[in-house]
């Protein structure tokens, strides 16, 4: 995907963002046993007369009194999501036992001199109303006009967010801790930048951990709601398959279509914020889009279809914010940005993914929905795109830990076992009953054992062990 660099090329890279830290990050002034600040680096590289900006990380020192010299560092994932935000998650992880944890956001993202930071809500302000997918993509264009006309006011330089630059912030960022090397821990698209990385800078990697993985040579738009139909029927053919599920949700599947068809001429009146939201058909499917990326969120699906049916409020609007809730982690001008460079380089990308759209009338019927904007939006956002290499697989024999769940509904395992032909030094784990995330105690067990013992394979037998379907009412 990139090119090695001589030694020549990294002290031009680096040279002109000189590492640069500000006093403690206020929100983490008093995190116990942590550092936090800002790195500075250019916007653009490839700009001499590029603007600088602030990387904001933090590190959560080793809880032991002898660490490893080698620290974990993750990388978030969306792409646009702010790792900074979750930071108390990891707070008591066992991951940090013995090691230094670094968290940082991503340059645009969080605290990382973020532009339009109220995007997201506003567009969940549009999907509370109920319009029709051609008005949503009139609104979504207008709000997108909006931002970067606020882009602009700032100075900001669209050419300066993709995965390249992002992976130069990184290595600046271990350059400016310290380290020598260190364990990469990416999810989702933190994957891509992972397998980035280990391909620009493999001597500085001591292992990699990734999970829902999104390899440079797939792109998930090509087959999003081919993906996303997938997960669906798993679902519907897992509780068909379970006595306890099938004798509280005998029609599952049937309820689900019918659901659907219904909300498209008699919209669900829901709040979110005290304020009215109006669910309709492509919220639905936004929604379940949603509830398919976790274990404990599939196994209410079938209840929150219920709800719907039988016209439960107080389980709609706790469904609503559960997913609104995610506005307030993913900076969307940034996930544009970096979809439109990684992912629009190819034409054929185009049509497949609108070949895509029409494989599945049942589901497209209302729209693509709000979380698969408009491609030709996505496409016109910037004109930056990426060199035709920076698609091609990443070859590599650092220790890698892989995971992946079964119901994966945008990066599905086969897109795992895709990037696992290219990594000869692999372990390779299958969730059977997750979703998008992978966060288990079993997970982070064998994540643990394989830091210890990167050379052997970790016990990857308790990935199927114990972890069935509650299909659990909400409470």
């Amino acid at each position: 995907m990139y090119r090695i660099l001589t030694l020549f090329l990294l002290a031009a890279v680096f040279s002109c963002g000189h590492a640069q830290e500000s006093t403690s990050i206020p929100q983490f002034a008093n995190e116990a046993n942590a550092i936090s600040g800002f790195l500075t680096v250019p916007e653009n590289r490839s700009d001499p007369s590029s603007r600088q900006i602030g990387l904001a990380y933090v590190v959560l020192k080793a809880n032991s009194s002898a660490p490893k010299k080698d620290p974990i560092v993750y990388l978030m994932g969306g792409p646009g999501g702010s790792a900074t935000y979750t930071t108390g998650y990891w707070r008591n992880s066992q991951l940090r036992r013995d090691r230094d944890f670094v968290i940082f956001d991503q340059r645009g993202t969080g605290l990382s001199t973020a532009v339009c930071p109220d995007f997201g809500s506003n567009i969940f302000d549009m999907v509370s109303k109920d319009l029709t997918p051609a008005e949503e993509a009139h609104t979504l264009l207008a709000l997108a006009n909006a931002c970067k006309v606020e882009m602009k006011s700032v100075g900001h330089d669209q050419g300066g967010y993709n995965t390249p630059e992002n992976v130069k912030d990184m290595e600046a960022l271990r350059v400016h801790l310290g380290y020598e090397q260190w364990n990469l821990f990416g999810t989702s698209y933190g994957s891509t930048l992972t397998l980035a990385y280990m391909r620009e800078f493999p001597q500085n990697v001591r292992t990699s951990i990734m999970a829902a993985l999104a390899p440079p040579q797939i792109n998930f738009y090509a087959d999003f709601l081919t993906n996303f139909s997938r997960s669906l029927n798993m679902v519907f053919e897992a509780c068909a398959n379970d006595k306890l599920c099938l004798k509280k949700y005998p029609n599952f599947k049937t309820d689900f279509y019918q659901v659907l068809e219904g909300l498209k001429s008699n919209p669900f009146n829901a709040k979110y914020n005290g304020k009215p939201f109006v669910l309709n058909a492509q919220d639905m499917l936004m929604l379940v889009q949603q509830y398919l990326y976790s274990k404990a969120t599939i196994e209410q699906l079938p209840a929150l279809i219920t709800a719907i049916k039988d016209e439960d409020s107080r389980v709609v609007n706790n469904a609503i914010a559960l997913v609104g809730a995610t506005m307030n982690v993913i900076n969307v001008a940034m996930h544009w940005s970096f979809v439109a460079y990684d992912e629009y380089g190819d034409e054929s990308v185009k049509t497949a993914s609108l070949d895509d759209l029409t494989r599945y009338p049942e589901l497209n019927n209302p729209g693509p929905a709000f979380f698969t904007p408009s491609k030709e939006l996505i496409a016109s956002w910037h004109d930056f795109r990426e060199e035709p290499i920076l698609s091609e697989p990443v070859s590599s024999n650092t220790p890698s830990l892989v995971a992946n769940g079964a119901f994966d509904p945008i990066t599905p395992p086969a897109y795992a076992k895709e990037a696992l032909k290219h990594l000869s030094n692999a372990f390779y784990a299958e969730f059977p009953t997750d979703g998008h995330s992978t966060f288990n105690p079993c997970y982070f067990g064998m994540i643990e054992a394989f830091l210890e013992h990167p050379e052997r394979a970790p016990d990857l037998g308790c990935a199927a062990n114990g972890r069935g379907f509650d299909w659990r009412q909400f409470y």
